[in-house]
C-alpha cells in the first residue's frame, strides 16, 4: 500500500488494528460493536481530511474498502481471543441482571451491543438451568431494584430516613421497564426476599 493510497490517509488495516486493541485494553466488546466503533473512528478521520487541503472525494470509492478493513480487523480479534461474543454476552447479561434490569431490557442491550439472538437466547435458557434460574428473572431484577433504589421493605434500610412516596417508586419502577403487576408485589412485600422462596 503506498503512501498515498486513500485508505492509508484514512487508517490502514494495521491503524484498524491498532485502534482495536487498544479500545479493546479499556473496555469490553462484541464483534458488531467493535466494527461499528472502528467505522465511526474511520468516519471523523474522513471528515476531517476532507475539511483539509489536497483530499479528493473518495468517500464513495473508500466505502468498501474500509468495511472490508474492517471485518477483517474484526475477524482477526475473533481468532485472536481478543473478543467473543459468548464471553461479553455472560459478562454484560451477569451486570444488568445484578443492576436490576427485566430481561427484556436486557435483551435489548445485547442485542444494541451486537451480540447475535441465538447467543442470548442460549444466555437465558443457561441462566434459568443453573441453580440460579429456580426464580423468575424478572422478580430476581425487580428486587435487586428495590434493594438497590432503597423501595418498598429496603426504605426502612435507608440511612436518610425519608423514604419517596409509593407512586413514586412505582413510576421508577415503571420507568425502568418492570410489568406493573410485578412492581406492586415487590413493593407491596413485608419481605420481598420472601417472595423469591415462594413465600
Amino acid at each position: 500500500m503506498s503512501r498515498d493510497d486513500p485508505l492509508n490517509r484514512v487508517d490502514g488495516p494495521e491503524l484498524f488494528f491498532n485502534q482495536a486493541v487498544h479500545y479493546l485494553g479499556k473496555h469490553s466488546a462484541s464483534k458488531a460493536h467493535l466494527k461499528a466503533i472502528l467505522a465511526r473512528k474511520a468516519v471523523r478521520k474522513l471528515h476531517k481530511l476532507e475539511k483539509g487541503e489536497g483530499f479528493p472525494d473518495y468517500r464513495k470509492d473508500l466505502a468498501p474498502v474500509i468495511a472490508d478493513a474492517i471485518d477483517a480487523v474484526g475477524g482477526r480479534c475473533v481468532d485472536l481471543g481478543y473478543i467473543s461474543d459468548r464471553a461479553y454476552g455472560e459478562m454484560r447479561f451477569g451486570i444488568l441482571q445484578r443492576k436490576g434490569w427485566p430481561l427484556a431490557r436486557i435483551q435489548q442491550d445485547l442485542r444494541q451491543k451486537g451480540v447475535e439472538v441465538d447467543v442470548i437466547s442460549a444466555l437465558i435458557a443457561e441462566y434459568r438451568a443453573g441453580e440460579e434460574g429456580t426464580a423468575d428473572l424478572d422478580l430476581v431484577a425487580a428486587i435487586a431494584f428495590a434493594r438497590r433504589r432503597r423501595f418498598g421493605a429496603y426504605a426502612a434500610l435507608s440511612l436518610s430516613g425519608s423514604a419517596k412516596p409509593y407512586d413514586k417508586q412505582l413510576a421508577a419502577f415503571m420507568r425502568a421497564g418492570f410489568r406493573y403487576d410485578l412492581a406492586e408485589k415487590v413493593l407491596k412485600a413485608e419481605s420481598p426476599d420472601e417472595l423469591l422462596r415462594g413465600g
